[in-house]
Parts: C-alpha cells; structure tokens; sequence
C-alpha cells in the first residue's frame, strides 16, 4: 500500500513504459489495486491498458465497478476490453454489461 501514491503518479508518466510497469506492479498488489488498475484500464495505449483489464479478470467479482466504468469510455478499444473482461467474469458480471447496454 506504501507504493500506492508512487504508482499512482507513475500511471500520469507520459511514457507508455512506465505505465505499463505501474500497472504491472499495481496488478500483483492486488484488489487493494483496484481504484488504480480502472485508471490504467482506460489509459489510450495497449501496453497499459491490456494488462490492467487482464490483472483486474484476476480479482474477481470485485472488479466489475472498474470495468463497468470503463464501459463508458469514448475509446471503443477502453469498452471492447472491459466488456470481454466482464464476460470473463461470468454471471457476476451480467447486469453491468446489460445496463451498459441499456
């Protein structure tokens, strides 16, 4: 958690890089993680958000606001990601993906 303020600015570095590893390591913190990883998930480049959506399929039901959050996301590559990680989530999932449909 002592990382959490750190991995937060590093997730505004303009690198794509540095991105990408915050959110690497935001993944193995955890669901503590969760409000950090829905940044990334909706961050414009692949190598960040990729990661990001597949860390938060990990944790669970318990990553379905971050995903449905992203679900709005003018990026349609944001929303593609974020509804197949939903889907990955199973029954849990169902009533974020038929509201984002609604």
């Amino acid at each position: 958690e002592s990382a959490q303020p750190a991995l937060s600015k590093a997730l505004d570095d303009p690198s794509p890089d540095v991105r990408a590893a915050a959110t690497q390591a935001l993944v193995r913190m955890g669901p503590v993680a969760l409000p950090l990883l829905g940044r990334a998930v909706a961050d414009p480049k692949t190598v960040v958000r990729e990661p990001a959506t597949l860390g938060l399929v990990t944790m669970g039901p318990q990553a379905v606001p971050a995903l449905q959050g992203a679900l709005a996301s003018p990026n349609h590559y944001v929303r593609e990601n974020a509804a197949t990680s939903l889907g990955l989530l199973g029954p849990t999932a169902i009533p974020a993906l038929q509201q984002a449909a609604a």
